[in-house]
């Protein structure tokens, strides 16, 4: 580029629109900044916190998460198909007297306790599950008597309940042991 162009470029007044005759010299860039040394880019996920001891890995979380929504679902079947009868289950009651509407209730409110502490990550979780699955066996145990359909039905629901729960196992997370030379590997 000529002088004589680059002088018309800067005497442009502000404003003024850039013709095609105008050229724009080489345009230097300042160097980049050097990438700072007390944090981590904005691009590199925290570092999450270790795991507690007792508590399920995710992948075990949302399984027993979704096998209990799966026996909260058989629940309402049963609720479901026992008005849709006129077959009354203990808990329920018959549709001229119901039971409380706390106790007709129950079943589910088992089932839902445990999906609420895979949610919110309890620790024992199987144990709970476990505790949740003799409940509703012994809720099919009393229905066996009564309508054995229903009750057979409510204790594969609390089967399929205790087998998530007792698979569940494979993921609790475990205490890592001290290292035997004393340095600290948790990260």
């Amino acid at each position: 580029m000529c002088a004589a162009t680059r002088r018309r470029v800067l005497a442009r007044p502000a404003g003024a629109a850039v013709t095609s005759t105008d050229t724009i010299g080489p345009v230097s860039l300042p160097p980049p900044p050097p990438p700072s040394t007390g944090q981590a880019p904005a691009w590199v996920p925290a570092p999450r916190p270790p795991a507690r001891p007792g508590t399920l890995t995710i992948g075990w979380r949302v399984v027993t998460a979704v096998g209990w929504g799966g026996v909260l679902l058989g629940i309402a079947a049963v609720w479901d198909s026992s008005r849709t009868l006129g077959l009354a289950t203990w808990w329920l009651g018959a549709v001229s007297e119901p039971q409380p509407f706390i106790v007709q209730l129950f079943p589910a409110v088992v089932a839902l306790v445990v999906v609420v502490a895979a949610l919110r990550n309890l620790r024992f979780l199987p144990a709970i599950g476990i505790g949740a699955a003799a409940v509703l066996a012994g809720v099919g145990l009393v229905d066996l008597g009564r309508f054995p359909r229903f009750g057979w039905i409510e204790l594969a629901l609390a089967l399929a309940g205790l087998l998530v729960s007792l698979a569940s196992f494979a993921g609790v997370q475990r205490a890592t042991p001290p290292a035997a030379d004393g340095v600290d590997t948790s990260g």
